[in-house]
């Protein structure tokens, strides 16, 4: 069956077959998420330059709770 074809067939599913689904690839997903151990080369890259950033300016970015008015008072 072509990509094509599941996809077309998925809004004729029941909400409860959609679901079942649905947590069948979540599941997939957390799984190849957590089988990588190391981040790439890009990714040791960017935390490395983030690492550095913040050591250079500790001060710069907003605590976690600053973080959170700011997104709940846009919803």
């Amino acid at each position: 069956m072509s990509k094509a074809e599941i996809l077309d067939l998925l809004p004729k599913l029941s909400t409860a077959d959609r679901f079942e689904i649905f947590s069948f690839l979540w599941e997939l997903e957390e799984k190849d998420f957590f089988s990588h151990q190391e981040p790439s080369e890009e990714e040791k890259y960017l935390l490395d330059q983030a690492e550095a950033e913040h050591a250079a300016n500790p001060h710069s970015g907003s605590s976690l709770e600053e973080v959170k008015v700011r997104i709940l008072s846009q919803l």
